[in-house]
């Protein structure tokens, strides 16, 4: 198995490092698009982008503790503690369910930019093969991958042909299941925590930026470039450049819907009853 440690390519992350300093855990202050809002019962089964697909995971599994969504939209997947069970869409527009072999005691699951669908539960694992070692409490895919995220605050890398490309550590223990977003094109992933943020290449796990350049409550990657849309404390939010590291103020909104960028779609998705809706843009 290959190993190779991710290095810091970005400025001294004293200012985020002083934020975890005072916050009480390091997944206290984390949102999840698993957790359920306040979306009427049936608009799952209506949902214009996804009904065929919800409809499919409805019939197959009727009380789901998760769901992960392929990059293209085209696949779904949905788990509860005993089953996984795989939707995929049809030439005809339907959606055809397939029960995944030792689905049961799935705790997080995610779709890597190939369509590979990875599954933690007693490690982590792609079909057969997999990292039994690894105990993840978050899972995202990439273009490369994979990215775990451990209770320990263990991150890594890992990818389809058995390997673990990279591996970073987090300052502090992680409590809950932490939410990472992923980059349009795969290549970046982002990780709110404590008031500020965590963004990594994917390939190799080096440190793009460690900041606190508010006190973040929520983030969005939005559809073009590396560019991450922060929701701040008390009321405002930012565009920020992640290359570049420029900031401009977002326009004002009352509200922002807590969701994720689908590449493929180009849509944000939300959760609704453990699946998958579509949201307005943050």
């Amino acid at each position: 198995m290959r190993l190779r440690l991710g290095k810091s390519a970005a400025p001294p992350v004293v200012t985020l490092l002083v934020t975890l300093g005072v916050a009480a855990s390091l997944g206290a202050v984390l949102y999840g698009v698993s957790s359920s809002l306040p979306f009427l019962a049936s608009s799952a089964a209506s949902d214009v982008n996804f009904a065929a697909l919800n409809g499919c995971a409805q019939r197959a599994v009727g009380t789901r503790t998760g769901f992960a969504l392929a990059h293209d939209g085209r696949s779904l997947a949905v788990f509860s503690g005993s089953q996984t069970v795989r939707c995929s869409v049809q030439a005809d527009g339907g959606a055809s369910p397939e029960v995944q072999p030792g689905g049961d005691g799935v705790t997080a699951a995610a779709f890597d930019f190939d369509g590979g669908l990875w599954l933690s539960r007693d490690g982590v694992w792609l079909g057969d093969a997999g990292f039994d070692d690894v105990r993840a409490v978050a899972l995202a895919g990439t273009r490369h991958g994979v990215i775990a995220i451990e209770a320990s605050g263990r991150v890594l890398a890992l990818e389809a042909g058995g390997g673990v490309q990279a591996v970073a550590q987090l300052p502090k223990s992680v409590e809950g299941a932490p939410q990472l977003v992923v980059s349009a094109d795969g290549e970046r992933a982002a990780l709110p925590v404590a008031g500020g943020v965590f963004v990594w290449d994917t390939a190799t796990l080096n440190s793009v930026r460690a900041e606190a350049p508010c006190t973040v409550e929520a983030v969005w990657w939005l559809p073009r470039g590396h560019r991450l849309l922060l929701q701040c404390a008390p009321d405002f939010a930012l565009e920020w450049d992640i290359e570049s590291g420029e900031k401009t103020t977002a326009p004002p909104r009352k509200a922002r819907t807590r969701s994720v960028l689908l590449p493929g779609l180009g849509v944000y998705v939300a959760s609704c009853e453990q699946l998958p809706c579509t949201s307005s843009p943050p």
